[in-house]
């Protein structure tokens, strides 16, 4: 049968791809479990999880964490598996296990899941009531709380939009920043703020949500995509530009490094401003986004090979398509990008896996272990 994959999630050490058919399959490290594999190894190459995740129900979303993972299946039930160091599985008894259970669910009988997003040792989940939960690892403030301790089983953030009439429809988080977008649009913050990756006009941490700086309120449709970086941030607004705030060392921001940090969204200006982007993609240092074209540009830190630009750039300060030749040869697109810290992944549209950047940990399969690539590779096959 084809086997074709319809989303991508990234962590460190390992990823994490849906297939058309609701099923999950990972590669890279599972010592703890995060591939949801039972074998406590490194996945050389795409492999079927086959610890149960879904209890045979289909899969409709993936998370990859720093050392866990989760998902949520066709009942809005959510599956946790790794590492439970901090609580990161949501369950009363935290135990690292290699086997997915359900977390425990006090957002009670007829109330789904409807979004999952993982940072280092942390999760965040929205059911669709548009309550956000979040559970793990609570410093900085990164679960939205009220405070910094860190909490096993899944808590209610604290929820101003509600004052404000908004409901929440999406999350993401990555290290120490979480953001939530609402139904008008607004962006929501909270966690570290050391490198103004709160977007608040300031810089200090906050462990109750507080609202990003709205400098692209004029714009059709306010923001339609959110990204979490390591210490910075990226959005897409309703024209298809984007946006970026945060740290800027490694030119994350598409500004020159002289400026290390700037607190409030700022456009990225060059030859994206005249190319709508649908969608962005935040790594520990450096940026993607995929254009209305199916075509990745990407930006920042590129030690690594992370951008896959194909050159040898320590950083590139100005957005830079993409060696898409690979994939093109295939008279195919980009579909999605996600970045892990140092390396990227896509999909095209036939439902291919491509990556580039750091390959130590197998992130990018085994084919390419140990020093990863500076141009994309294909990662999978479309099976006949």
């Amino acid at each position: 049968p084809t086997t074709t994959f319809t989303a991508i999630s990234a962590g460190p050490t390992h990823g994490l791809a849906l297939t058309s058919s609701g099923d999950v399959w990972a590669w890279g490290r599972n010592d703890l479990g995060q591939s949801a594999r039972t074998v406590p190894d490194i996945a050389p190459t795409l492999t079927p999880t086959d610890a149960g995740v879904g209890g045979g129900v289909p899969l409709v979303q993936t998370a990859a964490g720093f050392t866990s993972g989760g998902a949520i299946d066709a009942l809005g039930r959510l599956w946790t598996f790794g590492a439970d160091s901090q609580g990161q599985r949501g369950r009363t008894a935290p135990t690292d296990a290699l086997v997915p259970s359900l977390t425990d669910a006090p957002w009670g009988a007829g109330v789904s899941i409807v979004d999952v997003a993982a940072g280092g040792f942390h999760v965040l989940a929205l059911d669709d009531t548009g309550v956000v939960w979040a559970w793990g690892d609570g410093s900085n403030g990164i679960l939205g709380t009220g405070d910094t301790a860190d909490v096993t089983t899944p808590t209610r953030t604290d929820a101003p939009w509600t004052t404000a009439g908004r409901t929440i429809t999406d999350v993401t988080t990555f290290g120490d920043v979480s953001l939530a977008r609402d139904d008008a649009g607004n962006l929501w913050s909270w966690g570290a703020d050391d490198r103004g990756q709160l977007g608040q006009h300031d810089a200090n941490s906050g462990s109750v949500p507080g609202p990003v700086a709205r400098d692209w309120a004029a714009t059709p449709g306010a923001v339609t995509d959110v990204a979490a970086g390591g210490q910075h941030a990226l959005a897409v607004d309703g024209s298809g530009v984007v946006w970026a705030w945060g740290s800027n060392d490694e030119g994350q921001l598409a500004q020159d490094t002289s400026l290390s940090q700037i607190s409030f969204p700022i456009p990225v200006q060059a030859d994206l401003a005249v190319v709508p982007v649908v969608r962005v993609a935040a790594g520990a240092h450096h940026s993607l986004a995929l254009d209305d074209q199916g075509r990745v540009w990407a930006w920042g830190r590129n030690v690594e090979g992370q951008l896959g630009t194909g050159g040898t750039d320590a950083r590139i300060t100005t957005p830079t398509l993409t060696d898409g030749q690979a994939w093109t040869a295939h008279g195919v697109s980009i579909t999605d990008v996600v970045a892990g810290p140092a390396h990227s992944l896509a999909i095209d549209t036939e439902g291919r896996l491509w990556g580039w950047g750091d390959g130590s940990s197998a992130q990018l399969t085994a084919e390419h272990f140990p020093s990863g690539t500076r141009t994309p590779v294909k990662l999978s096959e479309v099976a006949p």
